[in-house]
């Protein structure tokens, strides 16, 4: 997981997979704060994330 709290959003990158430059992430799921994101097995709640100000 990726956050940004200067906007409020973020990304999960998963899957990696090899390339000829090495090892990359197949999946981007972007999102903003607020929303539950599930990877794998668990689910993190963004609701209470601190932003920039």
């Amino acid at each position: 997981m990726i956050f940004d709290p200067r906007t409020g959003e973020g990304s999960v990158l998963s899957d990696i997979h090899p390339t000829s430059h090495g090892p990359r992430y197949a999946t981007r799921k972007d999102f903003v704060y607020g929303e539950d994101i599930t990877i794998g097995e668990w689910t993190v709640s963004t609701e209470n994330l601190p932003r920039y100000t």
